[in-house]
């Protein structure tokens, strides 16, 4: 899975606890950590102009 998919993931699990009133899980947190660290890790790449 990409970046930019697992960000769309986890805006979705964000959104759920925070705004949606579902409980948080510990595999939920895991997740939004390691992709945290992810994309500290990763370096943005230029997309090019159409």
């Amino acid at each position: 899975m990409n970046v930019a998919d697992q960000l769309r993931q986890g805006a979705r699990l964000f959104d759920d606890v925070h705004y949606g009133g579902r409980e948080g899980t510990e595999a939920a947190y895991r997740t939004l950590t390691e992709l945290d660290e992810r994309c500290r890790r990763e370096r943005p790449v230029a997309m090019a102009a159409p």
